[in-house]
């Protein structure tokens, strides 16, 4: 590592990072908000979610032709988002309209009232 640089301007991995957040922006927060309000299931499933959100992005005849090799270099090239941003935006979109929690959440959410309440 050369001492006269920044380590991180030559640093694969934030470059990466970077990229993945240009590509996950406030208009894919609407979108995720979107899904969620039309698709219930999709707020306890990230995987389900993230692929609805691509399938929106490429459109129908784009998604469906593509070669799981093109879908592969479409997402190390960052120009799908990655399945780790879309849960973080999902969790920052429930966060923002708890209305959009998933059941399991919820259960969770319950749950731990009453167990805080007998404790108490």
């Amino acid at each position: 590592m050369s001492l006269n640089g920044k380590w991180w301007e030559n640093s694969k991995s934030v470059t990466t990072m970077r990229t993945r957040r240009e590509v996950l922006d406030v208009n894919q927060q609407a979108e995720i908000k979107r899904l969620l309000e039309k698709h219930p299931h999709l707020r306890d499933d990230d995987q389900r979610l993230a692929f609805s959100l691509i399938y929106f992005y490429l459109g129908k005849e784009k998604f469906e032709a593509m070669s799981l090799r093109e879908f592969a270099d479409q997402y190390t090239c960052c120009k799908i988002p990655s399945f780790d941003s879309v849960a973080r935006m999902r969790r920052i979109v429930q966060r923002q309209h708890p209305h959009l929690l998933g059941n399991r959440k919820e259960s969770r959410r319950e749950a731990e009232h009453e167990i805080r309440q007998s404790m108490r």
